[in-house]
């Protein structure tokens, strides 16, 4: 399911915004499927604001 959403990611030219997109989808699965992400990686989600701060330190 993971692997399915993150090829559903369109290639950029842009090498950091293609990065920040499929970060973005990580993310957006993991809220999505929060029991699956915590099977996988046995831990909480980071909180969102921590997230926001990330996104607008690029």
């Amino acid at each position: 399911m993971l692997a399915k959403r993150l090829e559903e990611v369109p290639p950029s030219s842009d090498f950091l915004q293609y990065l920040m997109d499929l970060g973005e989808a990580f993310w957006q699965f993991a809220q999505d499927y929060t029991s699956y992400y915590k099977l996988m990686f046995g831990g909480l989600l980071p909180s969102s604001s921590r997230m926001q701060k990330v996104c607008r330190e690029r």
